[in-house]
């Protein structure tokens, strides 16, 4: 009976050592390409987590949620670097990327040749934005190959005002006035030359008077001498003597 006893005591001893072993391989699970999983995968702390990449390259494996939950650590791999979960592309490798052809409904890529949909780009939405300002420096880098302004119609003038651009709207016969407002102004005595000189009793030269083309001299008391040319059928040359 005391043989029967220790036997039973050895036996409680080495199941008791070993069944804690024997219940973690029944109860955990082997996660494969075959097995659904719903809802997240926890990982305890201190515990590390590695995926295959064989399972990764499996077809039907969702990892949306995950991409969007990850947190990168920074780490620069040359053409891309991940920065505070910020991720940056080089220029050179966006130069040079092949995008795959797709259609995204307003977006359609095809040999690598984007294009917009006219709906898109319409009045209702591109054509009607405030697209900032057009700088241009003083090397004139920048290009501005078509100014619209509302309204305009040839022969109108284009100024810069004190908040903007502003169209001066063209005019017949004036002159641009300049300032920080430029317009249209007549100056004083523009016009067509009537007559030339000044003397005391008039115009010096003047071929108006008495309906005919002539010329009047006007000496100092007033007398004057009436050149009237009629007939003309060639050119004549008139000398007037010395007054000497």
């Amino acid at each position: 009976m005391k043989k029967l006893i220790i036997l039973l005591m050895i036996v409680s001893l080495i199941f008791m050592s070993i069944a804690p072993n024997v219940f973690a391989v029944f109860s955990a699970a082997n996660i494969g390409p075959t097995t659904d999983l719903d809802g997240d995968v926890n990982i305890p702390d201190g515990k590390s987590y590695y995926i295959n990449k064989v399972l990764l390259s499996i077809d039907m494996i969702t990892t949306e949620d995950l991409i969007v939950k990850a947190d990168f650590a920074d780490e620069d791999w040359g053409d891309l670097s991940v920065v505070s979960n910020e991720v940056t592309i080089d220029e050179d490798v966006i130069d040079k990327a092949n995008f795959k052809d797709e259609d995204w409904g307003e977006l359609t890529v095809a040999t690598n040749e984007v294009t917009i949909n006219n709906d898109v780009i319409g009045a209702e939405h591109f054509a009607t934005q405030d697209w900032g300002d057009v700088n241009i420096n003083a090397e004139g880098v920048a290009e501005v190959q078509d100014l619209t302004i509302a309204d305009e119609a040839q022969g109108d003038i284009l100024y810069r005002g004190a908040a903007g651009w502003i169209r001066l709207a063209k005019d017949v016969g004036k002159y641009l006035k300049s300032g920080d407002t430029p317009s249209w102004d007549t100056p004083a005595g523009a016009g067509d030359i009537e007559a030339v000189g000044d003397c005391i009793s008039g115009d010096a030269l003047d071929g108006t008077d008495d309906g005919g083309t002539w010329i009047k001299l006007y000496d100092g008391d007033s007398h004057n001498v009436q050149i009237i040319p009629t007939n003309i059928a060639a050119n004549r040359v008139i000398t007037l003597p010395d007054s000497d």
